[in-house]
C-alpha cells in the first residue's frame, strides 16, 4: 500500500517532467526544421551562383557565335538579349506555377514530413 501512495504522490512529478520533456522536444524539432530550411536555402543560392556564372559565360560565347555568324559586332547580343526578355515575360506570366508553388511545396515538405527515415 505504500508504494501505491508513493506512486502517486511522485505523479505531479512526472507530470512536471514530462512537460518539460515535451517542450524540449519541440525545441529541437524547430531548430531542425529551421536547419534543414537553412541549408536548402544556402543550396539553392550557392547553385543559382555558379549556374549565373555557367549562363553568363554561355551567353556571351552564343552572342559571339551570333556575330561571327552575321559579320556584325552587335546583332548576337540584341539576340541573346531577346530571348531573355522573352524568357523573362514566360517565367513572369508562369510564376505561380513555376516558382510560387514549388516553394510552399518545398517548405511544406520540410515543416510537415517527418523525416524520420534517416
Amino acid at each position: 500500500m505504500r508504494s501505491f501512495f508513493n506512486n502517486i504522490t511522485s505523479i505531479p512529478n512526472d507530470v512536471v517532467e514530462y512537460i518539460n520533456l515535451q517542450k524540449d522536444l519541440v525545441k529541437l524539432q524547430i531548430i531542425e526544421k529551421s536547419t534543414n530550411i537553412l541549408s536548402n536555402v544556402i543550396t539553392y543560392i550557392i547553385l543559382a551562383v555558379v549556374g549565373i556564372f555557367a549562363l553568363m559565360c554561355l551567353t556571351i560565347g552564343g552572342a559571339m557565335a551570333i556575330n561571327e555568324l552575321f559579320n556584325n559586332s552587335y546583332v548576337g547580343f540584341l539576340i541573346v538579349a531577346g530571348i531573355y526578355i522573352l524568357l523573362g515575360i514566360i517565367l513572369y506570366v508562369s510564376r505561380k506555377a513555376l516558382i510560387t508553388d514549388k516553394i510552399a511545396d518545398t517548405l511544406t515538405n520540410i515543416l510537415i514530413n517527418d523525416d524520420s527515415e534517416e
